[in-house]
């Protein structure tokens, strides 16, 4: 009844079921997308929380651990340990305080915003203990010191379709791609034809090397870059100039 637009009737079937069990977590995994698409976000989110917390075998912070978390910080409040209450930033920064496809990738991993606001909610933290004044990079400056552009996060989001496609006929199951396919569509009208992202792409790694030569990650990311187009003279020339400064940096030590 949902797959078929009907999100009413599918939450009225859930809840006769939860009705005899309210520990299936898939029941409140269901009801929880039903409720989101009949307006009711306050059940929704609970449903969500339910489907989380009774997951036979939980991957997640359930809400027995945040809470163990929560009083250990408590406990030891005297010896100056900090908590970063990523629960709340996540909830805050989300729409109806639920968080979705705009900060996890699937059900686990993060994308580049959802550890962005991760990084920013224990650097607050931090900063706000040692008195405040530290500025908070921008999501802007960290893609420019991480060599990322709009091909790239293409290319991330098509491999990860790729990967879900897999996975749905090995499982011969729907799951939903609706959000990275929104995403590449979005990303291919802003990053121009194929042949021009080759460019951008290398640009952009080279820029992040002018700002921080000595970025071991930047320098791995650009040579794959360069190997994955073709550039595998130039990326051999990059690998042994990188491993030369790296072994004149331990002499040096």
């Amino acid at each position: 009844l949902h797959d078929a637009g009907l999100p009413k009737p599918a939450l009225a079937q859930c809840m006769n079921a939860l009705s005899l069990d309210d520990t299936h977590a898939g029941l409140h995994y269901l009801a929880a997308q039903a409720s989101w698409h009949t307006g009711d976000f306050v059940q929704s989110r609970q449903h969500y929380v339910n489907a989380r917390d009774l997951d036979r075998f939980p991957i997640r912070a359930t809400t027995t651990i945040n809470r163990l978390i929560k009083e250990t910080h408590s406990e030891m409040a005297g010896y100056g340990i900090l908590l970063a209450n990523a629960e709340n930033a996540f909830a805050q920064a989300s729409r109806h305080g639920i968080p979705g496809n705009e900060f996890f990738s699937d059900f686990v991993h993060l994308t580049f915003e959802g550890n962005y606001l991760l990084a920013a909610s224990v650097f607050e933290t931090i900063s706000e203990d040692l008195g405040g004044g530290e500025q908070l990079l921008s999501m802007e400056d960290c893609h420019r010191l991480l060599g990322l552009s709009p091909p790239v996060d293409l290319l991330h989001h098509e491999i990860y379709l790729e990967d879900r496609y897999f996975l749905q006929r090995l499982l011969n199951e729907n799951l939903d791609t609706s959000w990275h396919e929104y995403k590449v569509r979005e990303l291919e009208q802003a990053v121009g034809e194929p042949d021009q992202r080759e460019r951008i792409i290398l640009d952009a790694f080279l820029g992040a090397l002018q700002l921080n030569p000595s970025d071991y990650l930047v320098h791995a990311n650009y040579i794959r870059a360069l190997k994955h187009h073709g550039e595998s003279l130039q990326a051999l020339e990059e690998a042994l100039n990188r491993s030369s400064r790296a072994c004149l940096r331990r002499s040096e030590v």
